[in-house]
C-alpha cells in the first residue's frame, strides 16, 4: 500500500486531467484532446471523484470546477480549482493548448499544450511543493471518416512530466490512447436526453498522471453530464466513480 499522503496527491493532479475535459461540442473529450473550444465558447464545468470507503480506510472525495475558453488561431484557456477532503485543500490548475488545424476541412485535429499544478498548501513536513507541469501532443482522428459523426474518434498522445518523484512515480513520460463512439440515439432518448457518448481513456505510465477511465456523457441543450469510473495506475485507494457536469456559454 503507498502512503495517504501519496494517494492524495495524486488524485488532486487527476484535476489537471480532468480540467481538459471540456468538450468542443458538449459531449466527452479525452485527456490531452487534439481538438479544442470554437473562438469566443466557453463552458463551465464541475467534476467530482470519490474512493468509497471511511475516512480512515482511505475513503476521500475531491471536486474540480473549472472553466475553459476558445480563443483566436486555434488556442484554449483553462482554470480551475481543487479541493479535497479529508485534509481539505485547494490547488489551483492551469491548462493551454493550441491547436493548428482547428480551422480547416481536415478531419486529423492535432494539438500541443501544457497544464500545470500549483500547489497552495505545503506537504506533512511542512516543505514547500513544487509547481509541476505536463507537457502533450495529441492527435485526434474520426476512426471511418465516411460514417460522419456516427464514427468512433480516436485520440493518441505523448506526455511528459518536468517535476519527476522518487519511488512508485518515477516515471518522466507517458502516453495515451482514448476512443469515443456516439451512442444510438434510442438509448439517449428514452432518457429524455438529446444525445449519448462513450468514452474510454488510459494515460500511461508510473506518474501521478496515470489513469484509466471510463464512462457515459449524455447532452441535454447546452448541458452536458457524464458518469464513469476511473482507477489509478499505482495506489491502492486511488480508485473510484466520477460525475461531471458541463454548461456551455
Amino acid at each position: 500500500m503507498l502512503p495517504h499522503d501519496s494517494s492524495r496527491r495524486t488524485r488532486r493532479l487527476l484535476a489537471l486531467l480532468l480540467l481538459v475535459l471540456a468538450p468542443t461540442d458538449l459531449t466527452a473529450q479525452p485527456p490531452f484532446s487534439g481538438r479544442v473550444l470554437p473562438v469566443g465558447a466557453a463552458q463551465l464545468r464541475l467534476d467530482l471523484q470519490s474512493h468509497l470507503a471511511p475516512t480512515d480506510r482511505g475513503g476521500w472525495v475531491w471536486g474540480l470546477p473549472g472553466i475553459a475558453v476558445g480563443l483566436p488561431h486555434g488556442v484554449e484557456l483553462g482554470v480551475g480549482l481543487s479541493a479535497t477532503n479529508p485534509r481539505t485543500s485547494t490547488d489551483l490548475t492551469l491548462a493551454a493548448k493550441w491547436a493548428p488545424l482547428a480551422y480547416t476541412t481536415s478531419p486529423v485535429q492535432v494539438a500541443v499544450g501544457a497544464m500545470t499544478f500549483l500547489p497552495t498548501q505545503r506537504d506533512p513536513g511542512g516543505a514547500a511543493l513544487r509547481p509541476m507541469t505536463l507537457p502533450y501532443l495529441a492527435l485526434t482522428t474520426p476512426v471511418l471518416p465516411s460514417l460522419g459523426e456516427a464514427s468512433p474518434v480516436l485520440t493518441v498522445a505523448a506526455y511528459g512530466v518536468d517535476t519527476p518523484r522518487p519511488g512508485p512515480f518515477s516515471d518522466r513520460a507517458g502516453a495515451l490512447i482514448g476512443v469515443d463512439q456516439g451512442l444510438p440515439y434510442p438509448f439517449a432518448h428514452a432518457l429524455g436526453m438529446d444525445a449519448a457518448q462513450l468514452s474510454v481513456n488510459w494515460v500511461t505510465g508510473k506518474t501521478l498522471f496515470g489513469y484509466a477511465s471510463g464512462g457515459v456523457t449524455f447532452l441535454k441543450g447546452n448541458v452536458n453530464i457524464s458518469v464513469g469510473y476511473a482507477r489509478g495506475n499505482l495506489a491502492q485507494f486511488n480508485h473510484g466513480p466520477t460525475f461531471g457536469i458541463g454548461v456551455a456559454f
